[in-house]
């Protein structure tokens, strides 16, 4: 069966809908349509559905729009909330890997925030132990990143006045002054 033109439009409506889409509320939006609507029987519309394979389309559709989600890797926020939150999580198996490991020794080597490297001199090789303080900047930095990105992380700024020298007061304030603006008053003003 040939797609017309009205099956068409139908389609691009039903589609727009978003997820909580239903034949049954196109239907009905169609009824309060002043201009023409492609249909306004619900039967048409559920054969217009079953005929050209609406829903095959649409979650090809969701797929397409998946694939570009993917393709635009960092681009898009949840990819690199995802990504920061993989790297975070793999952070950790780091440190757990490392609490397990046996054959660290020393102070602190059951936390797994220690790191075994290995020194050589002319004569000898031996381990030194010390706490991996870059992973735990990269990890700091992961969730500040994320907070930033959710929204969640404000940097403190000192304010400045004219020409970002310090504020400078008209006059001193008084302790009443204070308390009035600090009640929803204003400096200067007096209460009846």
């Amino acid at each position: 069966m040939r797609e017309t033109a009205r099956a068409k439009q139908a389609f691009n409506d039903y589609l727009a809908m978003g997820e909580g889409r239903s034949l049954d509320a196109l239907a009905k939006r169609y009824q309060t349509y002043s201009e023409k609507a492609p249909t306004r029987c619900l039967g048409q519309l559920h054969r217009w559905s079953k005929s050209h394979q609406w829903q095959e389309h649409l979650e090809l559709i969701a797929e397409e729009q998946r694939q570009a989600i993917i393709a635009r890797g960092i681009i898009e926020k949840q990819n690199r909330l995802d990504a920061y939150n993989d790297l975070f999580n793999r952070s950790y198996q780091v440190i757990n890997a490392r609490a397990d490991d046996i054959s660290m020794q020393g102070a602190g080597s059951n936390t797994g925030l220690m790191v075994r490297t290995y020194k050589a001199t002319k004569l000898d090789v031996y381990e030194e132990y010390a706490v991996d303080t870059a992973l735990i900047r990269e990890m700091r930095e992961l969730a500040k990143q994320t907070a930033q990105e959710m929204g969640q992380w404000t940097e403190k700024q000192e304010l400045t006045g004219k020409d970002g020298g310090p504020i400078r007061l008209v006059r001193e304030l008084s302790d009443d002054d204070l308390y009035r603006i600090a009640s929803g008053g204003s400096a200067g003003t007096t209460q009846p």
